[in-house]
């Protein structure tokens, strides 16, 4: 125990490959919570999300461009920065831009850092003045809204476009 101790414990961070300390946001796996100890009074789960959120037409997307998803998404990420590093699919989630109102979309932001859109014309509110490859603050919160993902891989010039855009994207705090 004497070899453990330092000033400053954000050093011992570095021993470790995950996070040491918890944001607001983040809570512990409480498999071994007993709530019969005292002042522990059990609690409502707080849904942990990952940083990145994609939402697309999953089908029209798998039916004209390709059935694999999770790569083509996971390439498109291989251009940016996230915390000074590239982020990978594992810290994204996919989800079907059809299953959701716009209540629940406007819910479902807020939980991620970046969120990236992909549909030719926005999903809810039709009267949205505001073009692909744009950011839009919804909810206090700043989205990427792009071109499907079948006319981004059809044209090498959006393709281009599309790849300039999201890095900056990424690279605004």
């Amino acid at each position: 125990m004497v070899g453990m101790h330092v000033d400053n414990p954000l050093e011992l961070q570095l021993l470790y490959s995950y996070k040491l300390f918890l944001d607001e946001k983040e809570s512990f796996n409480t498999e071994n919570h007993h709530p019969e100890a005292v002042g522990n009074e059990p609690e409502e789960k707080m849904e942990t999300s990952l940083p990145i959120a994609f939402f697309l037409d999953v089908t029209e997307t798998q039916l004209s461009v390709t059935n694999d998803i999770t790569s083509l998404l996971g390439r498109m990420l291989m251009v940016t920065l996230l915390d000074d590093k590239v982020p990978t699919i594992e810290m994204a989630e996919i989800h079907d831009l059809k299953s959701f109102s716009e209540n629940q979309f406007n819910d479902k932001i807020k939980n991620h850092r970046k969120i990236i859109i992909f549909s030719d014309q926005w999903p809810f509110n039709k009267d949205q003045e505001a073009t692909v490859f744009s950011e839009l603050i919804l909810n206090e919160t700043i989205i990427f809204w792009s071109s499907s993902i079948q006319v981004i891989m059809n044209n090498a010039e959006v393709k281009k476009d599309f790849a300039a855009r999201l890095k900056q994207y990424f690279s605004n705090a």
